[in-house]
């Protein structure tokens, strides 16, 4: 093969590789829907044909999804690199794999994301996510999945749920929803980010109400900042009105209370603002709530009566201070 010939084979495999390379975010619904083929298969051969080609010889084990040879071939440029996802299988390794049909060749679809391990537990899950009839079925395996014993099959039911376009869930798949997100904020888990999109989506009271106390306590900041956006996601009122049936006593919950009253619109969040500043509480939290009033629209003579004078006074000093490039905020 002359240095054009190799170029252009490159050339050919490479523009597929780089599409894939955008899909890497695919999840396994996503997947199944848009392979061509998914197919359970076992590596016998691994070569590189040329210094920049790798290539794989596979036996079909179990063809899930579309036709495939018992033996069939699949090619990418070498290398360890974003978009490729064949490198690191050896011979006699099983894979589940999505594949899309390019022409007359195969190539993985999703990057890495689309070369899942073969165990049972996840041949299952694809399975039964090809025989879901529905959109509403998939909801319904999907909630049924979020607290699954495989991290790789919960994470990507939280994160396929939060992609589907309707949500209907029962109780019982919304109190999955609602363990999950629970565990996954006291563990520090990056599904927190999926299930708490699902929580403000399904956002009615019961909802509201499973997510308060979880923002409240959560331990980490990143997390607590991630449900305090979910929250305001969810109607403004609901929330608004039952913030105040879950504030206690310690200054961490009453900061994190005064921080999204302050950040919800002044017109809903007035009254439950002033109701917790009506509360014993820390110098700080007063203060928070303070500006979030003072921001609304609230006289400080009025708040007088509620705060200490020293705290009222840095209140209105911050409140009138200049903007600056440290304490700009565009969107408030």
């Amino acid at each position: 093969m002359n240095y054009r010939t190799q170029k252009a084979t490159l050339l050919a495999l490479l523009l597929p590789t780089l599409a894939v390379a955008q899909d890497q975010a695919s999840t396994m619904t996503r997947l199944c829907q848009k392979a061509d083929v998914i197919v359970r298969a076992t590596v016998t051969s691994s070569v590189h044909p040329t210094a920049l080609l790798h290539q794989l010889t596979l036996q079909s084990n179990h063809v899930l999804k579309g036709q495939v040879g018992a033996s069939f071939t699949l090619t990418e440029p070498a290398g360890k690199c974003c978009g490729r996802s064949l490198f690191a299988l050896s011979v006699g390794e099983t894979r589940i794999l999505f594949l899309k049909r390019l022409g007359p060749t195969l190539h993985t679809l999703g990057g890495g994301r689309g070369v899942l391990a073969s165990t049972p537990n996840l041949l299952t899950h694809v399975q039964a996510l090809l025989a879901a009839p529905t959109t509403n079925a998939t909801a319904h395996l999907l909630a049924a999945c979020v607290n699954h014993a495989e991290p790789r099959i919960a994470d990507d039911a939280a994160l396929a749920l939060a992609t589907l376009p309707n949500l209907s869930l029962t109780p019982l798949e919304r109190s999955a929803i609602t363990s999950s997100l629970l565990q996954s904020v006291q563990r520090g888990w990056t599904r927190t980010a999926a299930l708490a999109d699902v929580a403000a989506r399904l956002g009615d009271a019961n909802m509201i109400d499973s997510i308060m106390p979880i923002y409240l306590e959560a331990t980490r900041e990143d997390q607590a900042l991630l449900l305090r956006k979910a929250l305001k996601r969810c109607p403004t009122q609901l929330v608004a009105e039952r913030m105040p049936a879950f504030v206690g006593s310690t200054r961490r919950s009453n900061l994190r209370a005064a921080a999204l009253m302050t950040e919800l619109p002044a017109a809903a969040a007035r009254a439950a603002m002033t109701n917790l500043l009506q509360r014993p509480n820390h110098p700080q939290v007063q203060m928070h709530l303070c500006e979030g009033l003072l921001a609304a629209g609230v006289s400080a003579a009025s708040l007088s009566p509620m705060v200490p004078h020293a705290v009222l006074q840095l209140a209105v000093a911050r409140q009138n201070r200049r903007p600056t490039f440290r304490n700009v905020q565009p969107l408030r």
